[in-house]
């Protein structure tokens, strides 16, 4: 079962990577993707690329949980307050993620270390965070 819906990230990923790249729709879902097979660094590049053509707070939810998923506190809180300004576009469930995103990176660090004690909240993506 598994292994059937890594195939289904890999053909869904073919498919969005051969459309237009500067279109916000295609780097934004194929970054979801990425998220989903938990290659943080490139859907971080496609965020950022997203963000470039649109300013939008789900997109910058995913891109502070990107960074928080690669332990990057700051660059993480940054982004999720830039999703609070985009919040027309925040639903109830989505302002609860970037709240925990909130509430994980103000964590006070293990005895002096860079990273907060505990690791950073999960969530999945769900076809509901898709853009048609």
């Amino acid at each position: 079962m598994k292994l059937k819906y890594l195939f289904s990230l890999l053909v869904i990923s073919f498919l969005l990577t051969g459309s237009v790249s500067g279109d916000f729709s295609v780097l934004y879902n194929n970054a979801l993707v990425r998220i989903q097979a938990e290659e943080y660094p490139d859907a971080v590049r496609l965020l950022k690329s997203a963000l470039q053509l649109k300013k939008h707070s789900q997109a910058a939810f995913w891109l502070s949980y990107s960074h928080a998923q690669l332990g990057e506190k700051d660059s993480s809180l940054s982004y999720a307050k830039q999703a609070l300004k985009y919040k027309p576009e925040l639903n109830r469930d989505y302002r609860m993620r970037v709240d925990r995103i909130i509430e994980w990176g103000r964590q006070d660090t293990q005895r002096g270390g860079r990273f907060p004690a505990s690791g950073p909240p999960y969530f999945e993506v769900e076809a509901s965070d898709m853009i048609r």
